[in-house]
C-alpha cells in the first residue's frame, strides 16, 4: 500500500550465519501473522543488483493520543507502525520515517533525518508508547504541523521523495473545516499522499471527514478497523496478495506453433494483471516427462520485464510424455517455497494448460488434491478432442466448482477467448478487453456428458491466422520497438480560447487517456497548458494509476484561458523540463507530444525550430489544429508535426469535433487499446474538403450550429435519453423503510429477479447491482461482483432477508449510488450507459434533497432513472416521482397500486433496459382490476386495485449457483452435533439445548454473518433445521428451543453423524457459503460406537477447513478422553471441554462464544449452578474436567425468560424503553455529552433487537423533541451510533417535565412509531432540577404509570436536594429500586452497573471505565431511604471521563 523503494535486497556482512535465529524482535511481528526471513549471504549476493531505479518516499505516520484513546490503545497503535515499519526498506536513499503524535497540540517524536537504518529506527518508534493520552482531537493543527516542518530540508525532507502522510485517528476533528483545508493543502501543494486509518465506532460517522482528508480513490486510502486491537490485521495489506504459477503441458502431441499460442495466452492474461514486488507474482513451468521451470516468482516483477521472459518460453523445444502429477509435485514443492518468492501471506493460484490425459491420473488427482488442501487454489484449461474422454481428470485437478474453475477450448487457437474471463477471476481490479484478431469458434457448440462445463467444437473448421504476441515494433513510423511511453498533452490556452472551449480540449485528453494502459512501467501521461507562458499542471511522475490520474485531468478545466500563443516557449519549455529524470521521464521510454492548439503561434520561426529540436530527439510530435485560423496557417501546424503529415496531422473546425479524434489517436499511441467511440460526440456535417497541398482531412462546419458539447465519463443511456451501446450498469434501488412489509420487500425482490433473468448478463453486457435503503442505503452486492446470470440470480434472492424499518431517506440513497455504485473499482464502466431503477412505497423524508440528488445524477453522471412507485402513498406524491425520473414521465415511471402486482410490469421494463430478449408475462402474475385511471396532468397509469383481495403471490424460481472458494472471512457457519442416545434423559437433552440456545443468543446472526444449523444423533443423525433456514435471531432461537422435544433414544453413531454433516449440512443448497469459515460444535456423554470410524470422519471434516470443537458430558468420558481429542481440532486445550453433568454446560458459555464469534462477549448465564470447587486433572488430557458426583445440582437455567424482577412487571418477551433526557438551560453542553455518555453505557449491554428490547430517545427543555422511534435501529451498531449524536443537542430553555411525559404517553409507545403491545413499557427520566409546573408533572406521570409504564427517575445535581417530593412523585414505586441521585453528571456513570439488570435481567454490566469514584465524604438524606450523596466536585474530577 505505501509506496517502497524497488531495492528488494541489502547486503549481510559475512560474519553472519546463513540462517540467523529468531530473536524477541522478530517474534514479535509473528503475533500479527506477518514476519520477516533473513536470508542467506550467499542467496543475496546471488541476487543483488545494483539497481539505480529508486523510489524515494518520505513517510510521517501522524497518530492520534487524544483522551479518548486509552493507554493500551495507544500501545496498539505504536505496535501497528512498528510492524508496517518492519517491511519498509528503510535508508538514507530508500524510505525515512517520522512520528508525529497528536491531541490538543502536535508533538514530533523524531525527524525523518534521524534515524536512517531499521536498527536504530524501530526502538524509537517502540518509545513513542510511553505517556498519557489526554486532550482533543485537533488534526487541522497535526496536519498543519506536518506540512509546515515535517517535510522541510532541514528535519530531512527530500525534494525528489515521495511524500506520505499515515494518519491514525479514532474520531471527528474538533475544526472539520480546517481539518480538510491542511488535507487538500497538502495533497494539492506537496502532492502528498494520505492513507487515513479509521479506529473504532465514531469513525462511521465521521466517513466524510476521513473521506476528505484521505488521497483518491477511498478503497486504496481508506483503512477502518473496529478496535485498536485489529489494526495488526492491516498490516499483510501492505505486502502480497497473489501469486500465480503458470504450469504448462509441452509434450510431444504440442506442435511448436500450438506452444506458442498457449505462450500468448500467458501473455495477454498476464498484461492485465497488477505485476508488482507487493501485488501479483507470476512464475512459468512447463512440463513433459519432466517440469522446467522457465523462472521463480521472485524473478521478475516490473511488467516490461516479465512480459519479456514469457514471450522466451515460446522458444521451449516441446516433445516427451505428459507426466501432470510430478508437475504438479514440483510447483507444491519448489514454486511456493519464500526462497523462489513464495510468500506465507499471499494467495496462490496454479494455472494449468493440456491437451491430453496424464501419464498418471490417479497420481495427479492425489498431487492436485494436497495443493488445494494447502489452500491453493486451481484453474484447469483443457485444448483439443482429447479431452472429451478425460474430463474427468480435468475437472478432479481442477478446484470447485467446475463451472468457476474449468475451461475447454477445441484448439489452442481459440485460447484467446478466455482471457477476459479469466484476468477478473485473478485480479478483480482489473478488467481485460478482448484479444484483437483473436479468432471466433464456429457457433457449433456442444455440451459434454456430465460435465457441465462448456466445449467449444471446431472439428469442421480451420482455425484462422492466430493472433500475435504483441508487436516488439511500434505502429508510429518514428519510434523504437517498446510499449513504455511519456505523452505530454500541450495545451493552448490563449485569449482566444473559451472556458467552454478549454474545457472540450480536456474532455478530449481524458477520453484519449482512460483507454491508455496507464502504470509506473507502462504509459505516463503529463499535461502542459500555454499562453504567454507554460505552466506544468502535473509531471509525468505524479499519477501513475488510472483514477487518480483522470480525477487530475479533469482539474485541469478550471485552469484560466488568456493572453498570446507562444507555441515556441511552451516547445522548449517540455523539451528542458517535462522529460528529464527527476520529472518522471525514462531514458528507455518512447517521447511522444501532442499539441492542441487552434491558431498561428507567436513566432512561427521559433516555433518550427524548437519542433525541429523535439523531433531530432526522437520525440514524436502529434499535431491537432482547431478552427477557422488555421487554413492560413496549415504550413506551421504540418512544420511542427512530425512526418509523414496523414499519420501525425489532425484539424477540425471546432473544439466540439475533438471527440471524433479519439478513436483514431488512441492505437498510435497504445497499440494495445482500441478506443470505442465517444458517446454523445456531435457528427460533423457531411461537406468535408481536402485543403489543398495538405493530405489532411479538415472538417468544414462553417454553416453548421454545434450541438451540446460531450461530457467527461458520458455515460447516458438510449431508450429516449440514452446513446446505442449494449453495455449497461444498472442499480436496483429499493425502499426497505417500515411501511414495507417482509412479504411486500419479497414481493419487489422477485419483482427484481424476473427483470434480470431476461438480461443479457455478462462482464461485457449488462452488470447489476442491488441497493436497499431505509434511514441509510445497503449495498448488498456491486456491479463487479457476479457477471453470471446463475450467480447474479442467486444473490438477489438473499437479498429477501434484509430487515425492514426505518424512515425513508430516498436522498441519502440517491448520494450513496451517485458516489460510488458506479465507481470504476466498484464494477462501473466508462463507457456503459448508466441506470437506476427506484422502487418505493411513499413520499421521502426530504423532498427537496431527493429532487437535487436525482438531478445530480441525471446531470452530472447522464443517469437515467426509471421510478415505480407502490401503493396508495405514492399518489400524493405523485410529483416527487416524476421529478425523480427520466423524462417523458410516460416512459420513465410506473405506478401500481399494490406490490404484487410488479410483476405486471416486467414485460414492459425488460426491453426498456434490453432490447434483445422477448420477454414473457410471468406465471401466476395476479392481474389488477380492470379499473384503471389516469391521474390528471400525470401521463403516468396507476392501477387501482382497492376493491380486489391479491391472490398467492408468484414465488421465485428455485437455482441453485456454485460460487468459487474464497478466503475466510469474519462469515461464519455453525453445526450444532447433539447427542441424543438412550444414556441422555429428556432433562438432560433440554439442559443441552438451553446451552445451545444461551450460546446462539450472544452471536452475531445474520445472512451475512453467522449462520446456525443443528444436528441430533443417535443411530442415525437427524438435521433438525439448516443453515438456511432462519437468519433472524428470533426466528432461530424459537426453533432452536423446539429441538428440546426430540426424543433420546438408540445407540450413539458418532461417525455417521459426522459423515452426515460433512456430506450435507455445509452444501450450498443447505445454506452453505464458500466464503464462510466453517465450525461444527460436537456434544456427546460417551464413547461413539466405532471409534475408529469417527476419528476418520473427524479428519476428513477437519481436513476441509473445517474447526471442530468437541464437548464431553458425564463420568463415562473419563476413560474416551483420546477419542474427544482426536476428534476435536487441535490445540486441545481450545477445542476441548469436558462437564461432569449436562447441567454445567451453560458455564461454558462465556468461554465458549468469543470463540465462535470475536465480536462478542457472553456474560454468565443466570441460575447457572456452579461446580463444587473439587476439580481434578484427567491424566494425559490437559482439559480440565468438573467433577460433580457428590453433588444435587439445583434446577436447571431454561433457555427462555418467563420470570421477571421488576416490581410491576408482566411476564413478556420484549422491553420498549424510552430515554428522557432534560436539555434545558441549567444543563452545559458537557453535562449533557456525559448524560448521553450514560445512555450509550446502559444501552450497549441490553439485549437489542426486534423481539427483545427496543429503545428510544427524546429530549426536551420547554419543548419536547424525539431524537429517534423505537422502531427505527434495531440493531446494537446502528442504535449507539445514533445514541452518540444525541451529544450534539443544544441545551437551553425552561424544564417542562409535563410536556415531555405527555408527548412520551401520547406518541413513543404508538405502534406505528414501534411500540408494541406486548412489550413492557419503561420510561428512565434525567434531569437536574425543579420542574416548571410540578403538579401537572405529576399528573402525567401518574397517566404513564396507570398505563403499565414503569418510570425510573434520576436525579443530578444540588438543586434535586430540594425538589426530592416531586422526583419520588414521578418515579415508580418502591423508591429504593426507581430513584436514583448523583451529585454530578460525571457521577452518572457508577449508576451502570445497577440499573442494567433492572432494564434486562439476561444481562449483567461491567463497571464503566475511568468513571470516577464519587468523594468518600458522603451525607445521608433521610427522607425515604434513598441514598443522596453530597460532593465537592473538583475540576480534576473530570479528566478520567472519557468522550464518545
Amino acid at each position: 500500500m505505501i509506496r517502497r523503494a524497488k531495492s528488494e535486497w541489502q547486503k549481510l556482512e559475512t560474519s553472519q550465519t546463513s540462517f540467523p535465529n529468531l530473536d524477541l524482535e522478530y517474534l514479535e511481528t509473528l503475533t500479527c501473522r506477518t514476519y520477516q526471513l533473513k536470508l542467506a549471504p550467499d542467496y543475496i549476493t546471488e541476487h543483488h543488483t545494483n539497481d539505480s531505479d529508486y523510489e524515494y518516499t518520505d513517510i510521517v505516520f501522524v497518530l492520534d493520543t487524544s483522551g479518548s484513546i486509552s493507554n493500551q490503545g495507544k500501545l496498539q497503535a505504536v505496535n501497528f507502525i512498528y510492524n508496517v515499519t518492519e517491511w519498509l526498506t528503510i535508508g538514507p536513499d530508500d524510505i525515512l520515517v517520522s512520528v508525529v503524535t497528536f491531541n490538543t497540540s502536535p508533538k514530533e517524536h523524531f525527524k525523518l533525518k534521524q534515524f536512517n537504518n531499521k536498527s536504530e529506527l524501530l526502538p524509537q518508534i517502540k518509545q513513542v508508547a510511553y505517556g498519557n493520552t489526554r486532550g482533543t482531537t485537533d488534526t487541522a493543527e497535526a496536519l498543519r504541523f506536518v506540512r509546515q516542518n515535517s517535510f522541510l530540508l532541514q528535519n530531512g525532507g527530500r525534494p525528489n521523495a515521495n511524500t506520505t502522510v499515515v494518519l491514525l485517528t479514532d474520531g471527528q476533528s474538533d475544526d472539520r473545516s480546517g481539518t480538510l483545508h491542511e488535507a487538500s493543502w497538502l495533497k494539492s501543494t506537496m502532492n502528498t499522499e494520505i492513507f487515513v486509518v479509521g479506529i473504532g465506532s465514531a469513525v462511521s460517522r465521521s466517513n466524510d471527514e476521513i473521506r476528505g482528508v484521505s488521497s483518491d480513490p477511498d478503497s486504496y486510502y481508506i483503512q477502518q478497523v473496529d478496535s485498536f486491537i485489529y489494526l495488526c490485521n492491516l498490516v499483510p495489506a501492505m505486502v502480497p496478495k497473489l501469486d500465480i504459477v503458470f504450469l504448462v503441458d509441452t509434450s510431444g502431441s504440442i506442435s511448436n506453433q500450438e506452444e506458442s499460442q498457449a505462450v500468448n495466452f500467458i501473455y495477454n492474461v498476464t498484461k492485465w494483471l497488477t505485476i508488482a514486488p507487493d501485488d501479483i507474482r507470476v512464475s512459468v513451468v512447463t512440463f513433459n516427462s519432466e517440469p522446467k521451470e522457465q523462472f521463480k516468482l521472485t524473478d521478475y516483477n516490473k511488467m516490461a520485464e516479465l512480459l519479456q521472459h514469457i514471450k522466451q518460453v515460446a522458444n521451449e523445444t516441446t516433445g516427451g510424455g505428459t507426466n501432470t502429477a510430478k508437475a504438479l509435485r514440483f510447483v507444491r514443492e519448489h514454486s511456493f517455497l519464500l526462497q523462489n518468492g513464495g510468500r506465507p501471506n499471499a494467495n496462490s493460484t496454479v494455472i494449468l494448460l493440456t491437451d491430453g490425459q496424464s501419464y498418471d491420473p490417479v497420481g495427479t488427482l492425489r498431487e492436485a488434491g494436497s495443493l488445494k488442501s494447502n489452500n491453493t487454489e486451481l484453474f484447469a484449461i483443457g485444448i483439443g478432442s482429447a479431452l472429451s474422454t478425460s474430463n474427468g481428470e480435468i475437472r478432479g485437478v481442477s478446484s470447485d466448482p467446475d463451472s468457476y474453475y474449468v475451461q475447454q477450448v477445441d484448439s489452442f487457437i481459440y485460447l484467446c477467448n478466455l482471457v477476459p474471463a479469466l484476468v477478473p477471476k485473478l485480479d478483480p481490479s482489473s478488467q481485460a478487453m478482448s484479444i484483437l484478431n483473436c479468432p471466433t469458434p464456429p457457433p457449433t457448440t456442444t455440451q459434454h456428458q456430465s460435465s457441465g462445463v462448456p466445449v467449444v467444437d471446431s472439428s469442421t473448421t480451420t482455425p484462422t491466422t492466430p493472433y500475435q504476441l504483441e508487436s516488439t515494433t511500434n505502429t508510429s513510423p518514428t519510434q523504437n520497438g517498446t510499449h513504455i511511453k511519456d505523452i505530454v498533452f500541450l495545451v493552448d490556452t490563449s485569449g482566444s480560447i473559451s472556458d467552454q472551449e478549454e474545457s472540450q480540449a480536456v474532455n478530449f485528453i481524458y477520453n484519449v487517456t482512460k483507454w491508455l494502459t496507464v502504470g509506473v512501467d507502462d504509459i505516463r501521461v503529463s499535461v502542459v497548458t500555454f499562453n504567454s507562458e507554460p505552466r506544468e499542471q502535473f509531471k509525468l511522475r505524479d499519477y501513475n494509476k488510472m483514477a487518480e490520474l483522470l480525477q487530475h485531468i479533469k482539474q485541469v478545466a478550471n485552469e484560466t484561458t488568456g493572453g498570446g500563443t507562444n507555441t515556441a516557449k511552451a516547445l522548449r519549455f517540455v523539451r528542458e523540463h517535462s522529460f528529464l529524470l527527476q520529472n518522471g521521464g525514462r531514458p528507455n521510454a518512447n517521447r511522444t507530444v501532442i499539441l492542441l492548439t487552434d491558431g498561428q503561434s507567436d513566432d512561427p520561426v521559433g516555433t518550427l525550430r524548437e519542433a525541429g529540436s523535439f523531433k531530432s530527439n526522437n520525440t514524436e510530435l502529434f499535431a491537432i489544429g482547431i478552427g477557422s485560423a488555421l487554413s492560413t496557417s496549415n504550413g506551421e501546424i504540418r512544420g511542427v508535426s512530425s512526418d509523414p503529415d496523414s499519420y501525425y496531422v489532425q484539424q477540425v473546425d471546432s473544439f466540439i469535433y475533438l471527440c471524433n479524434l479519439v478513436p483514431a489517436l488512441v492505437p498510435k499511441l497504445d497499440p494495445s487499446s482500441q478506443a470505442m467511440s465517444i458517446l454523445n460526440c456531435p457528427t460533423p456535417p457531411p461537406t468535408t474538403t481536402q485543403h489543398q497541398s495538405s493530405g489532411v482531412p479538415v472538417v468544414d462546419s462553417s454553416t453548421t450550429t454545434p450541438t451540446t458539447p460531450y461530457q467527461l465519463e458520458s455515460t447516458t443511456n438510449t431508450s429516449p435519453t440514452q446513446n446505442s451501446t449494449n453495455r449497461k450498469d444498472i442499480v436496483f434501488l429499493v425502499d426497505t423503510s417500515g411501511s414495507i412489509s417482509d412479504k411486500e420487500e419479497s414481493q419487489a425482490v422477485n419483482f427484481i429477479y424476473n427483470v434480470t433473468k431476461w438480461l443479457t448478463i455478462g462482464p461485457d453486457d449488462i452488470r447489476v447491482s442491488v441497493v436497499t435503503y431505509s434511514n441509510i442505503p445497503k449495498e448488498h452486492f456491486k456491479l463487479r461482483d457476479y457477471n453470471t446470470r446463475a450467480e447474479l440470480l442467486q444473490h438477489i434472492k438473499q437479498v429477501t432477508n434484509e430487515t425492514t424499518g426505518g424512515t425513508t431517506n430516498t436522498s441519502t440513497a440517491f448520494s450513496f449510488v451517485s458516489q460510488n455504485s458506479f465507481l470504476l473499482q466498484n464494477g462501473g464502466r466508462p463507457n456503459a450507459n448508466r441506470t437506476v431503477i427506484l422502487l418505493t412505497d411513499g413520499k421521502s423524508n426530504d423532498p427537496v434533497g431527493t429532487l437535487r440528488e436525482a438531478d445530480l445524477l441525471k446531470s452530472e453522471n447522464n443517469t437515467e432513472i426509471f421510478a415505480i412507485g407502490i401503493g396508495s402513498a405514492v399518489v400524493t406524491s405523485n410529483d416527487e416521482i416524476r421529478g425523480v425520473s427520466s423524462d417523458p414521465d410516460s416512459y420513465y415511471v410506473q405506478q401500481v397500486d399494490s406490490f404484487i402486482y410488479l410483476c405486471n410490469l416486467v414485460p414492459d421494463l425488460v426491453p426498456k433496459l434490453d432490447p434483445s430478449p422477448k420477454v414473457m408475462s410471468i406465471l401466476n402474475c395476479p392481474t389488477p382490476p380492470p379499473t384503471t385511471t389516469k391521474h390528471q396532468s400525470s401521463g403516468v397509469l396507476v392501477m387501482d386495485s382497492s376493491t380486489t383481495t391479491p391472490p398467492t403471490p408468484y414465488q421465485l424460481e428455485s437455482t441453485t449457483n456454485t460460487s468459487p472458494i474464497q478466503n475466510g472471512t469474519n462469515r461464519k457457519d455453525i453445526v450444532f452435533l447433539v447427542d441424543t442416545s438412550g444414556s441422555i434423559s429428556n432433562q438432560e437433552e433440554s439442559q443441552a439445548v438451553s446451552f445451545i440456545y444461551n450460546v446462539t443468543k450472544w452471536l452475531t446472526i445474520g445472512l451475512d454473518d453467522i449462520r446456525v444449523s443443528v444436528v441430533t444423533f443417535n443411530s442415525k443423525p437427524k438435521e433438525q433445521f439448516k443453515l438456511r433456514d432462519y437468519n433472524k435471531m428470533a426466528e432461530l432461537l424459537q426453533h432452536i428451543k423446539q429441538v428440546a422435544n426430540e426424543t433420546t433414544g438408540g445407540g450413539t453413531n458418532t461417525a455417521k453423524a459426522l459423515r452426515f454433516v460433512r456430506q450435507n449440512s455445509f452444501l450450498l443448497q443447505n445454506g452453505g457459503r464458500p466464503n464462510a469459515n466453517r465450525t461444527v460444535v460436537l456434544l456427546t456423554d460417551g464413547q461413539s460406537g466405532n471409534t475408529s470410524e469417527t476419528l476418520r470422519e473427524a479428519g476428513s471434516i477437519k481436513s476441509n477447513n473445517t474447526e471442530l470443537f468437541a464437548i464431553g458430558i458425564g463420568s463415562a468420558l473419563s476413560t474416551s478422553n483420546d477419542e474427544i481429542r482426536g476428534v476435536s481440532s487441535d490445540p486441545d486445550s481450545y477445542y476441548v471441554q469436558q462437564v461432569d453433568s449436562f447441567i454445567y454446560l451453560c458455564n461454558l458459555v462465556p468461554a465458549l462464544v468469543p470463540k465462535l464469534d470475536s465480536s462478542s462477549q457472553a456474560m454468565s448465564i443466570l441460575n447457572c449452578p456452579t461446580p463444587p470447587p473439587t476439580t481434578t486433572q484427567h491424566r494425559s488430557s490437559d482439559v480440565p474436567v468438573v467433577e460433580s458426583s457428590t453433588t444435587t445440582p439445583p434446577t436447571p437455567p431454561q433457555p427462555d425468560r418467563t420470570t421477571n424482577t421488576y416490581p410491576i412487571h408482566k411476564s413478556t418477551d420484549g422491553k420498549d424503553i424510552v430515554f428522557l433526557v432534560d436539555t434545558s438551560g441549567s444543563i452545559s453542553n458537557q453535562e449533557e455529552t456525559l448524560a448521553v455518555n450514560f445512555i450509550y453505557d446502559v444501552t450497549k449491554w441490553l439485549t437489542i433487537a426486534p423481539d427483545d428490547i427496543q429503545v428510544s430517545v427524546v429530549t426536551f427543555n420547554s419543548e419536547p423533541k424525539e431524537q429517534f422511534k423505537l422502531r427505527d435501529y434495531n440493531k446494537m451498531t446502528e442504535l449507539l451510533q445514533h445514541i452518540k449524536q444525541v451529544a450534539n443537542e443544544t441545551t437551553g430553555g425552561g424544564t417542562n417535565t409535563a410536556k415531555a411525559l405527555r408527548f412520551v404517553r401520547q406518541n413513543s409507545f404508538l405502534l406505528q412509531n414501534g411500540g408494541r403491545p406486548n412489550a413492557n413499557r419503561t420510561v428512565i427520566l434525567l434531569t437536574d432540577g425543579q420542574l416548571d409546573d410540578p403538579l401537572e408533572t405529576l399528573r402525567e406521570a401518574g397517566s404513564l404509570k396507570s398505563n403499565n409504564t414503569e418510570l425510573f427517575a434520576i436525579g443530578i445535581g444540588s438543586a434535586v436536594s430540594t425538589s426530592n417530593d416531586e422526583i419520588r412523585g414521578v418515579s415508580s414505586d418502591p423508591d429504593s429500586y426507581y430513584v436514583q441521585q448523583v451529585d454530578s453528571f460525571i457521577y452518572l456513570c457508577n449508576l451502570v452497573p445497577a440499573l442494567v439488570p433492572k432494564l434486562d435481567p439476561s444481562s449483567k454490566a461491567m463497571s464503566i471505565l475511568n468513571c470516577p469514584t464519587p468523594p468518600p465524604t458522603t451525607s445521608h438524606h433521610n427522607i425515604f431511604g434513598v441514598t443522596l450523596s453530597s460532593y465537592d466536585v473538583t475540576e480534576k474530577d473530570t479528566n478520567g471521563n472519557g468522550t464518545l
